[in-house]
């Protein structure tokens, strides 16, 4: 009796939908970012920047926040290259973030823009064949020309903010192609 009030195993096309599922590697990748990132903000409210070394002469090594580290203390003060993990690690968690949410969002518009352009050229050349309209094919090639430069200074602009305004350019770019890959 309770058989027949069950619903039936297999579900129509309307029926409920699956839910979108990250594919373990992006799930490993998120992890690590989120590692890094965790790590770096740790490390950062700790106040252990690098290396603070007590030194002779009553001087104390501190780090600094653009990597190098600093002798202070007596009536010298030297400079060591040294790594400020806090820093490097906050950045890289932050750059692969920031690049997959703009490779995602690029993704996202892509997919718009083609479809717009695609309904847009259906109809220009259903309203050309009908002579509804005439169409001048070598102003559209000097305008397609004159956007695609456009298209190419724009392009460079992007490269230049991903490679300067993101500080690690090889998690940015981890995060670009895990952006733009659709699983």
């Amino acid at each position: 009796m309770d058989d027949k009030l069950a619903a039936p195993a297999s579900t129509t096309s309307s029926g409920p939908k699956q839910k979108y599922q990250l594919k373990p590697w992006k799930i490993a990748l998120f992890s690590f970012a989120g590692l890094l990132l965790v790590a770096g903000v740790v490390l950062t409210l700790s106040g252990k920047h690098g290396s603070q070394k007590q030194s002779g002469g009553g001087g104390v090594m501190v780090s600094n926040f653009d990597g190098t580290t600093t002798h202070t203390g007596g009536d010298t003060t030297a400079e060591e290259g040294g790594i400020d993990w806090a820093n490097a690690l906050t950045k890289g968690g932050i750059s692969f973030f920031a690049a997959f949410c703009l490779a995602y969002a690029f993704r996202s518009f892509l997919k718009l823009a083609l479809i717009f352009i695609g309904v847009l050229v259906a109809v220009m050349f259903l309203f050309t064949y009908f002579g509804w309209v005439e169409v001048h094919w070598d102003l559209i090639d000097s305008q397609f020309k004159v956007g695609a430069g456009k298209l190419k200074d724009q392009l460079t602009s992007i490269e230049g903010f991903v490679s300067g305004s993101l500080p690690s350019a090889s998690l940015a770019s981890l995060g670009l192609f895990t952006g733009f890959k659709k699983r």
